[in-house]
């Protein structure tokens, strides 16, 4: 298990992140990881992640196939790119 305040799926680790930034668009809570703002929200989802290996597993997978799909290196290379050629 994996807990950061800005999750970085990319080792197929279940995340527990404060809902700032761009956790809010990569964090789909209860899909890929959860959201936590409270000291009573981060131990409850801690506490579900520790307790439960498959749930840790499920959610580590998704959040590693969101991050494949559209927060890589060379996607946001390519998103760049776009920008500076004037394709935005």
């Amino acid at each position: 298990m994996r807990v950061e305040t800005n999750p970085v799926h990319g080792v197929r680790a279940a995340v527990v992140a404060s809902p700032v930034g761009v956790n809010r668009e990569i964090v789909e809570e209860g899909k890929n990881g959860y959201l936590a703002s409270s000291k009573d929200e981060w131990f409850a989802k801690l506490d579900k992640l520790i307790r439960d290996p498959a749930l840790r597993r499920k959610l580590g997978k998704a959040g590693r196939e969101k991050v494949a799909a559209g927060y890589t290196l060379e996607h946001g290379f390519s998103k760049w790119q776009e920008i500076l050629n004037g394709s935005q």
